[in-house]
């Protein structure tokens, strides 16, 4: 109850008292001037004693408005007293932390906070600060210094009720190095992405180059070689000097369970949620595995989540991560939310590379192209005001096939015979070619599934295996697991575009037979094979 009412309802009690008492004095046969100057003695008794009250209770208000004060005035926190438009109490850590004058804001209220903070924000802090909610509110925003930097705060606001009516008390404080780190963090997993991607266009382009070279030698006794092969040189220095930029990057692809994978993800992606939004997951137990680089997945996993987040950061809502099975041959991750949606403009602009008129990149152009290289897709469904579906869906690793133990293959009695596993055609062509050239017997596999299946059904007359290290669905490093485990003696070389060094870090104690450097010469890869197998070297003409 305010001062004012309180006043209003001990006069009252008074008055009603006094004529009371007067009607008694009156039936006692008092005269009037006795019952006045006895009524008038008490009414200065109770005025004094309601001023005493009121007294008392005005310098306990005060020593606690100072106490709160001084408390407040201790905080390296930004505190602030809101009432309606215009700020009662400001404490020193505003000009401390932020070097604008506490007298600033105590004059021009709410309209002088909001024409400091970022344009894009105003509408958001202007609703949550004027809202008369009585749950207390988290609020992110950009506010400029008194230099015109940017700097990030953290605002916490609770209502309080006055003697006057209610109050905003809002505790600021700065979070722009942690807003830093994050986005430092950010751009470290957006150059790593890169770092993958271009060794991935590295790989490609020794194919290419490979691919080149090995038609010009075949060429080279019709025609001179003349600058192209001088051009193939340079091309191949160029290899070298953007892998020793790029650095050391493994890619392993493997057998993957996604149950586990992502199991073995949870603290890192929960620790990526903030507590104003939830955090739901559902998954399917019996997934079938799949083939793919763990290290790329989860990290196309984060990106999925980090966009999420980003649209729901101060607004709140659900996030439900899902796996599950789409018929017999496709997993995917499904990741809903329950935000604001993408605007139609914004979602044809997802995948775009970062531009100044386009703003940041989003993230998930690096997923799109994770999911391709391993055979997939990834999808992006919104709607404004219906918030957002990603979907990354991935092949799922078929079984191997069965064999028979007594099968031989009809030509088991051709000598040397070489078993070229590639998923770039022209690579597979050359070799065919070359090696066909001097008597050899070739099968091919597009791929490491494709290839496994040609071993399995012909390993009693292979010779050799060619093993590319990066193919889809099944890579080099599973390939050979599985050659070990039925047929030894079977000599394998691989062939990739990273060093020697990178490519067969993973495969030590697995005896492999040779290297082949892509992109190589025909000739010498003919030399491998022939060392390999034991034979002396012949002549390409």
């Amino acid at each position: 109850m305010s001062n004012r009412s309180l006043a209003l309802m001990t006069g009252l009690l008074v008055a009603v008292f006094l004529l009371v008492t007067a009607g008694l004095f009156q039936a006692m046969g008092w005269g009037p001037a006795l019952v006045v100057a006895v009524l008038g003695g008490l009414s200065l008794l109770v005025v004094r004693a309601h001023a005493q009250r009121l007294e008392l209770l005005q310098v306990t208000l005060d020593q606690n408005e100072d106490y709160l004060e001084g408390v407040a005035g201790l905080s390296s926190e930004i505190h602030a007293l809101l009432e309606g438009e215009r700020f009662l109490y400001v404490n020193a850590a505003l000009s401390e932390s932020l070097g604008h004058a506490r007298e600033a804001f105590l004059a021009g209220g709410l309209e002088h906070l909001l024409a400091l903070v970022h344009p894009e924000e105003v509408p958001r802090v202007r609703t949550q600060l004027q809202c008369r909610e009585e749950a207390p509110g988290d609020l992110v925003f950009r506010m400029k210094d008194n230099h015109g930097a940017w700097r990030w705060l953290h605002c916490r606001r609770m209502l309080m009720r006055r003697p006057g009516g209610r109050a905003s008390l809002l505790v600021m404080r700065e979070i722009s190095a942690e807003r830093s780190l994050e986005a430092a963090q950010a751009r470290i997993q957006k150059l790593e992405t890169v770092a993958s991607l271009a060794r991935g266009t590295l790989h490609d382009l020794n194919n290419v180059l490979m691919g080149i070279q090995g038609y010009s030698e075949i060429l080279e006794a019709e025609a001179p070689r003349g600058r192209l092969l001088g051009l193939l040189e340079r091309g191949r220095e160029l290899c070298g000097k953007l892998a020793a930029q790029v650095g050391p990057g493994r890619i392993r692809i493997g057998r993957i369970s996604l149950d586990a994978l992502i199991r073995g993800s949870l603290p890192q992606l929960e620790a990526m949620v903030p507590d104003s939004v939830a955090f739901e997951t559902e998954f399917q137990s019996d997934l079938p595995p799949i083939h793919g680089d763990e290290g790329q997945l989860r990290h196309a996993l984060l990106q999925i989540l980090t966009h999420s987040v980003g649209i729901l950061e101060g607004q709140g809502g659900v996030i439900t991560l899902r796996t599950l099975c789409e018929g017999p041959d496709r997993v995917c991750i499904r990741l809903e939310d329950q935000g604001p949606g993408l605007q139609k403009a914004a979602l044809e602009r997802l995948f775009d590379p970062p531009h100044p008129d386009t703003g940041p990149d989003s993230g998930l152009a690096a997923v799109r192209s994770i999911a391709q290289v391993h055979g997939g897709e990834f999808r992006v469904e919104s709607q404004s005001g219906k918030g957002s579906t990603y979907t990354l869906r991935l092949p799922a690793a078929p079984g191997k096939p069965a064999f028979l133990e007594g099968e031989r293959d009809a030509s088991a009695d051709t000598p040397a015979t070489i078993l070229v596993m590639d998923d770039d055609p022209d690579i597979r062509h050359i070799l065919r070619q070359g090696l066909e050239g001097q008597g050899f017997r070739v099968m091919e596999g597009g791929d490491g599934v494709e290839g496994f299946d040609l071993f399995l059904r012909h390993r009693h007359s292979i010779s050799l295996v060619l093993l590319d290290l990066t193919m889809p669905r099944m890579g080099g490093q599973e390939v050979l697991e599985g050659i070990r485990s039925l047929s030894p003696e079977i000599p394998v070389v691989l062939m990739s575009g990273y060093s020697r060094e990178e490519a067969t870090a993973a495969f030590d104690g697995k005896g492999l037979a040779g290297f082949l450097p892509k992109p190589c010469k025909l000739r010498d890869a003919l030399g491998v094979v022939r060392e390999v197998l034991g034979q002396r070297e012949g002549s390409l003409g």
